[in-house]
């Protein structure tokens, strides 16, 4: 094992990185999901932990570990290799900043940031106010280094200075968001200074920006409380959730993440022992970020300060969350409180927040019908208005009809009239103008498999899952009517198999196969796992699946006799248009013989 990426996947499962990304299902042996690749109800997503390999049998994509997290993250294999290698905690061979890719530079660039940021708070004078400020806040110095809390001097080049010396160039720390070019002159300055510094991670714990608070009596109603790094390549603070590394395998535990919306939010309610939390940054929730939360459940406690009901933004990314699927709670802390704040009075406060949280569309009922007289007929038509675009947004039908029924129950009327309403705002909603999810990027299609390589995996998967029904079917198959993707590993099968007869020994096969032809050995896992991504193999013996092989090899001939008697009929048109009587009778001959085959297999 001479190589970082084989000691890699010595050290990490491929179910476990996966499922940092997608929530997986066991499936007998194997994990199934819905594909992130492309849009699919039916989930063909399949991960082996013996074979330590994912596909998707839906668009065809799959291989090891690393593919995955370059197909997730959108990134080169070098940058999947340092990404997995710290998580495996190996460490790669120092590389000179001049020769790593543009993305491997930026994520080394922002750590080194990180660390220095943290180090000038534990270590220097100049920090000392900002320890003060942590330790007036109640946070404790063990979770300012679990989440790597700095400080900025109040400096104009300090960290500029800082990385030079590392060998980083000024378009680095610029591509970085590091630092700011100088107005109407040349040069730059620093884009952080004299700030507490939260360091933003991604879900897998990478550095990707930060967010400055002002120092306690350092002109606080003149400068921004907060300034963060703006967009760069690697970070778009729609797409983050800050303490999402932090806090994944708690939200898995739990099966809900608890949204709030400051830095202090999370960093005191992890402190104190609530750790599915995550916080917006700010921002109201996006598509982005409720992907991001869907991965590991489909539970959202959203514990924002502010009037969820009565905040546009607010309630679009509510909106946004119930079309997803997602179930959506609202957490509400004593007025005038916040998270942080009802942390350090008594955690309970907040622990019993998060056990009571309301169904979103209770909380949107409440808040609505507050101050309205429903003997009014203006009430009612305020009620309906606030709610129904609400409602229109709940996925799931059962759901959707519950609080149909429950609205018209309130308003006193017929639910068919809230129907026709519903229908009328969807039929407003479709244009592209009103649909604020218009211009979304849309998931790609999956790419169809057709029926002869679906037919052909399902045939071999039968024989690599039943290597005891491999005798009785390898002399009927016509390897010329498989697909041409799988003809090779079936030659390789039934060349084997012809030279063992009693000897053959199907674990010897594959061993063989993997020494032998690693392109065959690959094909030949994807084969095994086909038939595993609807639990057949547990569910089936032997004797049905004889069975549904003869169907299958019928199907088979059938689709490739069918086949060749189209292209015969093509021929045969040419030779008749070009009076080519010998080619034609030729032609006739073999179509009619090919016709006759066809119907012995109808019988």
């Amino acid at each position: 094992m001479n190589q970082p990426s084989d000691e890699i996947k010595e050290r990490l499962d491929i179910v476990d990185v996966v499922q940092e990304y997608i929530q997986l299902k066991k499936v007998g042996n194997n994990y199934k999901a819905n594909c992130p690749f492309h849009s699919e109800k039916t989930p063909s997503f399949m991960v082996s932990q013996e074979k330590q390999i994912w596909h998707c049998f839906g668009c065809g994509k799959g291989g090891d570990v690393f593919s995955f997290v370059q197909e997730m993250e959108g990134v080169e294999f070098v940058d999947a290799l340092r990404s997995l290698a710290q998580k495996a905690g190996i460490r790669l061979k120092k590389q000179d900043p001049k020769v790593l890719t543009q993305k491997a530079n930026l994520e080394n660039i922002l750590e080194l940031t990180a660390e220095f940021f943290h180090q000038a708070l534990l270590r220097s004078q100049a920090g000392a106010p900002a320890r003060d400020y942590l330790k007036e806040r109640q946070i404790k110095s063990s979770t300012i280094s679990q989440f790597k809390l700095g400080y900025t001097p109040n400096l104009w080049d300090a960290l500029s200075n800082f990385l030079r010396k590392k060998g980083f160039q000024e378009k680095d720390m610029l591509e970085a968001g590091l630092i700011i070019k100088r107005e109407g002159r040349t040069g730059y300055y620093d884009r952080f200074r004299h700030r507490l510094m939260f360091p933003i991670a991604d879900a897998s714990g990478r550095i990707v920006g930060f967010g400055g608070r002002v120092m306690p009596g350092d002109n606080e109603k003149e400068a921004a409380k907060y300034i963060n790094s703006p967009q760069t390549q690697y970070y778009d603070k729609s797409k983050i959730l800050y303490g999402l590394n932090q806090a994944k395998a708690e939200i898995r535990r739990q099966d809900r993440a608890v949204v709030v919306e400051g830095y202090l939010d999370v960093i005191s309610s992890h402190q104190a022992g609530v750790k599915n939390v995550v916080a917006a940054s700010g921002t109201a929730l996006t598509q982005e970020q409720i992907k991001l939360i869907k991965r590991y459940t489909e539970n959202i406690i959203l514990a924002f300060d502010m009037d969820v009901a009565g905040d546009t933004a607010a309630k679009r990314g509510i909106e946004a969350a119930l079309s997803s699927g997602m179930n959506v709670k609202i957490a509400q802390l004593p007025e005038g409180m916040d998270p942080d704040d009802a942390v350090k009075k008594d955690v309970k406060i907040w622990q019993q927040a998060i056990a009571e949280a309301q169904s979103v569309m209770d909380y949107y009922f409440t808040s609505t019908f507050r101050g309205l007289d429903l003997k009014k007929v203006e009430d009612k038509k305020k009620a309906a208005a606030s709610l129904i675009p609400i409602i229109a947004k709940i996925y799931n039908d059962v759901e959707k009809a519950h609080y149909l029924q429950k609205l018209a129950g309130r308003l006193n009327i017929e639910e068919r009239i809230l129907y026709d309403l519903l229908g009328k705002f969807k039929a407003r909603e479709s244009g592209p103008a009103k649909n604020y999810r218009a211009n979304e990027k849309k998931s790609a299609p999956a790419k169809s498999i057709d029926s002869t390589e679906s037919l052909t995996l399902q045939l071999l998967s039968y024989l690599f899952n039943y290597p005891e029904l491999i005798g009785d079917q390898i002399e009927k198959i016509q390897t010329e009517s498989l697909h041409e993707k799988y003809q090779n590993l079936y030659n390789i099968l039934q060349n084997y198999y012809n030279a063992k007869r009693k000897e053959f020994d199907y674990t010897e096969f594959i061993t063989t196969i993997r020494q032998e032809d690693q392109a065959a050995a690959k094909i030949a896992d994807v084969v095994e796992l086909y038939l595993q991504k609807d639990n057949l193999v547990s569910e089936i013996g032997p004797k049905d699946a004889r069975i549904d092989i003869n169907r299958i090899i019928i199907n088979l001939k059938q689709k490739f006799l069918k086949n060749k008697m189209a292209n015969l009929q093509q021929a045969m048109k040419t030779a008749e248009n070009n009076n080519n009587k010998k080619e034609l009778e030729k032609l006739t001959a073999e179509f009619d013989h090919i016709s006759e085959q066809l119907s012995k297999l109808n019988l």
